[in-house]
This record gives C-alpha cells, sequence and structure tokens, in this order.
C-alpha cells in the first residue's frame, strides 16, 4: 500500500521534492507502520502510517511536536506534511539518524528536561484532547492539578477499564479513594509543559550525544508525571535523574510519589493490553482503602 506510486507521488508533492527513491522498512511501536523515506536526490524523510486512523490522531501528534519544540531545548523532529490515503492516515517529519549514547546525552537530557518543566504555564491540561498510544486523552484545562488529574487522567481511565471487564467494583472504590487523598499527598507545583509519555523508546540520541524527542502526548501538567513515567519501564540512567535535580531540583520525597504518577501510565496499558498490568494498578490505590 505505501508503495503505491499514487501514494509516492501524493507525498513528493506534499514535500515539493523527489523523486522517491524506496522507501525502508524501520522497526516501529505497536501502533504506527515506520519508514525511512529516501530520495533519489539525497536525504531522508521518516513516514509514519496507520491503517484505519482518523487524520485527527496524527494532527494531535503534529501539534505535540510543534509544542515540544517550541517549549524545549532538546532536539525535535520538524513536521513536514501529513495527510491521508485510502481510509488511512500519516505524518511525515524530519529524518534524525540515531547515535550512540554517552554521559554527555544523559545530562544534556536531563537538564533539556529541567528546563522544559521550569517554565511556569497558565493551567493545567491543553487547548486539545490528544491521545496516548491509540487512547483519547483529555485535556480540559484546569486551574487544579489534583482536579484535573482525578477527573481527567485517573477516573476517566478507571471507567474505561471497567466498562471493558478488566476492572471490578472494588476496583472502583480503591480508584476513588485513591483521587480522594490524592491532593493531600502531593506537593502543589505551577503547571509543567511536559511530554507525557516520556518512557525510553521516545527519546534517543542522535550524532554528537544530542537527545531526540519523539511520541508526545503532551500536556500542562505536574512534571513528576515525566519522571515518573521515565522510571516506569527503566531505560534512563541516574545521571539523567542527578542532571535534572541539579538544574530544577524536586520537592522533597518525590521518589515516594512515583507509584502514585505512575497510576496513570498504569492505566492505559491496562486499557491497550489488559489485565497484566491490574495488580500493579491495585497494588497502589489499596492502601487508600
Amino acid at each position: 500500500m505505501v508503495n503505491s506510486e499514487l501514494f509516492l507521488n501524493q507525498l513528493t508533492e506534499q514535500l515539493g521534492r523527489g523523486p522517491i527513491r524506496d522507501l525502508q522498512a524501520l522497526s516501529g511501536g505497536d501502533i504506527n507502520a515506520a519508514y525511512q523515506v529516501n530520495f533519489h536526490e539525497g536525504g531522508s524523510a521518516f513516514l509514519k502510517f496507520q491503517e484505519g486512523a482518523i487524520l485527527d490522531f496524527f494532527q494531535a501528534e503534529a501539534d505535540g511536536l510543534k509544542a515540544l519544540k517550541k517549549h524545549s531545548p532538546l532536539k525535535v523532529p520538524e513536521v513536514l506534511a501529513l495527510g491521508e490515503w485510502e481510509q488511512n492516515a500519516y505524518l511525515l517529519l524530519q529524518f534524525i539518524e540515531p547515535g550512540f549514547k554517552s554521559d554527555e546525552y544523559d545530562f544534556a537530557l536531563g537538564e533539556g528536561l529541567a528546563q522544559m518543566h521550569a517554565q511556569a504555564q497558565e493551567n493545567f491540561g491543553w487547548h486539545r484532547p490528544n491521545y496516548i498510544g491509540k487512547l483519547d486523552q483529555l485535556n480540559h484545562q484546569s486551574e487544579d492539578w489534583a482536579d484535573f488529574y482525578a477527573e481527567h487522567r485517573i477516573l476517566f481511565m478507571v471507567q474505561k477499564a471497567f466498562d471493558a471487564g478488566h476492572l471490578e467494583a472494588k476496583d472502583l472504590k480503591g480508584s476513588e479513594a485513591f483521587v480522594k487523598a490524592y491532593p493531600h499527598l502531593v506537593p502543589k507545583e505551577k503547571p509543567a509543559f511536559i511530554h507525557g509519555d516520556l518512557w525510553s523508546g521516545n527519546a534517543y540520541c542522535m550524532a554528537g550525544g544530542i537527545p531526540v524527542l519523539i511520541d508526545p502526548a503532551v500536556y500542562n501538567g505536574h512534571r513528576e508525571m515525566d519522571l515518573a513515567m521515565m522510571k516506569l519501564f527503566g531505560g534512563f540512567s541516574a545521571n539523567v535523574f542527578q542532571a535534572y535535580e541539579e538544574s530544577y531540583p524536586l520537592e522533597r520525597g518525590w521518589r515516594e510519589r512515583i507509584p502514585y504518577h505512575q497510576l496513570y501510565p498504569l492505566l492505559v496499558h491496562l486499557n491497550l493490553f489488559g489485565t497484566s498490568y491490574l495488580n500493579d494498578c491495585r497494588s497502589i490505590w489499596q492502601k487508600f482503602l
């Protein structure tokens, strides 16, 4: 499908360059097919293609990438084009060749994230809804982080998981007990612009040890959300967190609060991948019953 001559002609028209020599399939995530688009004249672009997707999915990602580029000192791919093809959607980005990680990468990533988070925003939320994985992410703006986190993150995902049969009635009570206690567990901070889905696969190193951020689910939130996600599946060295703290120190006890902020991505994974994540969710809210 992506190798259709008509589709490749559409890409060259959008990009204003070409012709395209070939498409090289790349290892990608669970949602999109990924390709390196190589041009006869030299140079490449990066293509994300999703069968059956609506254009809004990539419009939201493009919006997030542009916002990352505005607020972050780290490298972010340029959005080149997006569009639809035969009931499918795609996004074309600047191709940034991966390099090798070094200590310089770790410290630059930590400092860059701290600088991004240090830019206080007006409200929690975002100007539009977007997506976390393939799930809707609600971003109605709020002046209160605890209210936003309860309504638009935890309880929204809990209800979705309950409706899908992944949770029981006792889990609804557990999640409600958690969100009731949450405002007393977390220090108040000004809204920070955050990546929103910062696991290790969404940050990589380009040549020269420069960090690159990709695949955001952006909103203005509590900065500990990004750090908790970074800790959930590992892949970030201690140097990253050291550099972050030296640049923008965290409130005392942030490590103890990590599970509270991992509950949202765990609920996302529960909804996406099933009950293998159920016990992790329960272990967080059961202590509040």
